[in-house]
């Protein structure tokens, strides 16, 4: 239910982005440490919608090798105007593993840069970590992932 509430707000987003905020998508390579330690690939489209000038509240659905993950976040921007403006966000994940083998919460935080290449679109670079907190161990899910995005 929460990966379901989750998407559709991450498309409500994506949505209203072109008015109110920004639409994206990521595609990239990382890896997971902790218990387990392996290579991954990432990727997802999502959007962020700006409740201040440089405050965003987003939300995106991806993929993390075989986990399912939708995330709500908080974000904070470069002012506007920039050619090249960074971004930070953090947030809650919830990853679901596509097999049907189980789900665990995590939270996510991330760093970023858009550069715009025309007037409502550009390239996005970023550092992404969804980290599990468990009894056992806390593990990272992390992955540089490079996209579009589109105001």
């Amino acid at each position: 239910m929460r990966t379901l509430v989750t998407c559709i707000f991450a498309a409500a987003l994506a949505a209203s982005a072109e008015a109110q905020g920004l639409g994206y998508g990521v595609l990239g390579a990382g890896g997971t440490t902790g218990i387990v330690e392996a290579p991954s690939i990432s990727g997802a489209v999502g959007g962020a919608w700006f409740v201040r000038p440089q405050v965003s509240l987003g939300g995106e659905v991806g993929m993390f090798d075989r986990f399912i993950v939708s995330s709500a976040n908080v974000g904070v921007h470069a002012p506007a105007g920039l050619v090249l403006a960074p971004f930070v966000t953090a947030g809650y994940s919830h990853m679901g593993v596509a097999d049907g083998e189980g789900s665990f919460s995590a939270i996510n935080v991330g760093v970023g840069l858009d550069a715009w290449r025309a007037r409502h679109a550009g390239l996005r670079i970023e550092l992404r970590d969804h980290i599990r907190l468990d009894r056992r161990s806390t593990s990272h899910y992390w992955a540089i992932r490079a996209g579009f995005f589109f105001r």
